[in-house]
């Protein structure tokens, strides 16, 4: 895909888009994989870098953000948490939009801003202020899970089985 981006980045963006809309999810997540423009992190000789814009993608995760599949929506938070780290108000001001538009909300919301915010965070970084009805620490950012309370969905987390063999 790089190579593709790279050489014919029109004609390729096209094809995207429209495996944002495919039926696979898996196919979904390959357009938002894709178009992560910070990848590869360190320089290949085989893997060009992309020179196209950080927002270039973002047709993409418009598509993409508000996805059924968890494995998507990660997808489209690694995004916006890669683009974060070199332009800091580029995820809040993506989020801020699709939650005015109505895109977003809830669990999903809360969902993305955790993960694309949350590097920011870790290293220190001043919080953005998002507004969310989700309950909210003082920067504004949703509050992370507690340990024990129900995933994403509802959903509690099941534990991982113990490994039988030794690797």
């Amino acid at each position: 895909m790089r190579h593709f981006l790279a050489d014919f980045p029109d004609q390729t963006m096209k094809a995207v888009d429209a495996w944002s809309r495919d039926e696979g999810f898996r196919v979904r997540r390959l357009a938002s994989e894709a178009t992560r423009l910070p990848l590869p992190w360190p320089p290949l000789s085989w893997a060009p870098r992309i020179a196209l814009p950080a927002d270039a993608g973002l047709p993409v995760l418009k598509t993409l953000h508000d996805d059924p599949h968890r494995y998507v929506r990660t997808s489209v938070a690694n995004y916006l948490g890669d683009v974060a780290a070199t332009q800091p108000d580029f995820a809040p001001a993506t989020l801020q939009r699709w939650r005015a538009s109505g895109g977003v909300t809830g669990e999903q919301f809360a969902f993305l801003a955790r993960d694309a915010l949350g590097n920011r965070l870790k290293e220190g970084g001043p919080p953005p202020t998002l507004s969310s009805a989700t309950p909210t620490t003082e920067g504004g950012l949703p509050r992370p899970r507690r340990p024990g309370q129900p995933a994403v969905g509802g959903l509690a987390a099941r534990p991982r089985p113990p490994r039988l063999r030794p690797r």
